[in-house]
């Protein structure tokens, strides 16, 4: 599945950075109308809420994985009189240890830190924008 949806990932994130910061720097700094208003808002926010809904499913992930090595030994499984059934709890321990995670290409991990970032990138470009359209004026 990493290699399936990795590359989307990063695309929808530099997408997501860029149409974060472009429309809000319309809304903020270009005079429109208010159905311009109302349109470039729910575009931003748009992306805003699905850049959230992917970094959100990626940190569950990524916190599930590592939860269940705990789940899997707190079952008592050291207990268990059947080989097969102890040997395959802890093949599934050795495997939970490493963990599972999404990217964005291998570059960055899908979280709620990740989020932050994205966010902060696409308020730095806003304020560059914003600084350079000063400037002109």
């Amino acid at each position: 599945m990493e290699q399936i949806f990795s590359p989307s990932i990063f695309i929808q994130l530099a997408t997501s950075v860029v149409a974060i910061c472009v429309s809000t720097f319309l809304i903020t700094v270009v005079k429109i109308d208010k159905g311009q208003l109302y349109q470039l808002t729910s575009y931003c926010l748009g992306h805003v809420l699905q850049l959230f809904m992917i970094c959100a499913a990626g940190n569950e992930l990524t916190y599930q994985s590592k939860s269940m090595a705990t789940n899997v030994y707190n079952n008592d499984w050291y207990l268990k009189t059947e080989t097969d059934i102890r040997k395959s709890l802890i093949m599934m321990l050795r495997r939970c240890q490493r963990g599972s995670k999404m990217t964005a290409l291998g570059i960055f991990d899908l979280s709620y830190e990740t989020f932050g970032k994205v966010m902060q990138l696409s308020f730095s470009m806003y304020t560059l924008l914003s600084n350079i359209e000063e400037r002109k004026m």
